[in-house]
């Protein structure tokens, strides 16, 4: 008996999501009695039953697919309501589809959970983590987070060389990471002596007043006469309020 299953990409589109496809994609042709559609953009695709057969594509395409950036499939951060899950699951029924496997970052796997309660029993909901935040609880590390600490490495290395060479003197590097430090921690790991940046790391997971974070470049300035800063986005200050919410 063939199982049918369906390909779901939510959030920003990254070349991990066409690895995640083409390696899905593989592994059931390989495992045999499956059939694989894909709803491009996302939930705005099933709600429009706008389907891809993904059992079409040869393995070498799939193993191309898995290379290219971008989403072959296309993304979405279409966000469903009550009645929107309770479509989507009449829409996936309809269609003979007992396994949908959702792609994305945290607010994905909360709606593969919001879909499979919808279900009631009568779909299987497989979540397949994809973040650079690494956010996803239950995860060692996500697929996309890899990259893009090594981009961060790489970018505060250079800057800090930079900075080395003509002095700016204070320099900030924001990273991405939401309310999570991986992506800012991950700037130390082209460090090679105290003296490369960054100098200094703020990890959102704990707040810090701006007079702490002020006396901590002085610290560094008057050693070094220079200092290469690497911040979180959602960094919060001493109250837990974002850094520069007051800003109007």
């Amino acid at each position: 008996m063939i199982r049918r299953a369906i390909l779901i990409h939510g959030g920003g589109p990254t070349a991990v999501l066409n690895a995640s496809l083409a390696g899905l994609a593989l592994e059931l042709r390989r495992a045999g009695h499956w059939s694989l559609l894909g709803a491009r953009f996302g939930f705005a695709g099933l709600l429009a039953e706008d389907f891809l057969d993904l059992d079409a594509p040869s393995e070498t395409l799939l193993e191309q697919i898995a290379l290219a950036p971008g989403s072959a499939l296309g993304s979405s951060r279409h966000a469903l309501d009550e009645a929107g899950y309770e479509q989507a699951v009449r829409i996936l029924l309809q269609h003979g589809i007992t396994t949908a496997f959702l792609n994305g970052g945290n607010g994905t796997m909360r709606a593969a959970r919001h879909l499979a309660e919808t279900a009631g029993g009568r779909l299987q909901v497989i979540g397949i983590p994809k973040t650079i935040d690494n956010d996803i609880p239950g995860t060692d590390h996500t697929p996309g987070y890899g990259s893009v600490a090594r981009f961060f490495a790489h970018a505060v290395r250079d800057a800090g060389e930079d900075n080395r060479s003509l002095p700016s003197p204070v320099m900030v590097v924001e990273t991405l990471g939401r309310d999570t430090g991986w992506v800012t921690a991950a700037t130390a790991l082209a460090r090679h002596s105290p003296e490369d940046a960054p100098h200094l790391i703020y990890l959102p997971e704990q707040k810090v007043s701006l007079e702490a974070i002020c006396n901590d470049v002085e610290r560094v300035f008057r050693r070094l006469g220079r200092c290469v800063i690497a911040v979180c986005e959602g960094q919060r200050d001493e109250n837990g309020h974002p850094f520069g919410a007051d800003v109007q």
